[in-house]
């Protein structure tokens, strides 16, 4: 790639020798030193960047829970899936068992996104009840927040659903289960 660069041709003129030499030295000083600052001081290392990987997903999840967010699923997919991929491109030098936590990490936050967005969109739903419709937007504005006790929260709101009655075999029972299912793993602790 730098051949070009370090022959310097040009269709119109000559190159001596000290200019080559001079600008060849030049040139290949500062893509050694661009080498080394990458290797010394910015090292890459999979905990650092798994460290930030987790702080963005965080956010994402916190700004996926805003009513007025507009993710659709395929673009959080598609988010994540690169992220995704990055780790395993990284992760090479790694123990195996690291990888898979990483990897299974990422999927975990990856399901939880599709299940807040899922119970964002529910809340237009017209068939759900209102109370149902107020205690989402509670849930949803505490996983916004970021609070550090939102799962706990979480579970107590699925512990209150679990105990209401909903006719059985009507569309409201299967969206209720399903909001249960969604629920009970957003209230699953990242581990």
């Amino acid at each position: 790639m730098f051949l070009p660069v370090l022959l310097g041709p040009a269709n119109q003129g000559r190159f001596d020798e000290q200019s080559f030499f001079n600008t060849i030295l030049a040139f290949l000083g500062a893509v050694l030193f661009a080498r080394w600052t990458f290797l010394i001081i910015f090292p890459f290392r999979l905990d650092s960047h798994m460290r930030r990987t987790r702080r963005w997903i965080e956010k994402s999840l916190n700004h996926l829970a805003r009513t007025g967010d507009r993710t659709l699923p395929h673009i959080w997919l598609s988010r994540n899936a690169e992220s995704l991929v990055r780790i395993i491109n990284t992760s090479k030098s790694l123990p195996q068992e690291k990888t898979e936590h990483y990897i299974q990490e990422q999927i975990l936050y990856m399901v939880k996104g599709l299940y807040l967005i899922f119970l964002r969109d529910t809340l237009k739903d017209k068939t759900l009840p209102e109370a149902l419709k107020t205690e989402l937007k509670k849930i949803l504005r505490i996983w916004a927040s970021g609070s550090p006790v939102r799962m706990q929260q979480t579970q107590d709101f699925l512990n209150r659903l679990k105990q209401e009655d909903f006719p059985p075999s009507t569309p409201a029972q299967a969206l209720m289960e399903k909001i249960c299912t969604y629920l009970h793993v957003l209230a699953a602790p990242m581990k």
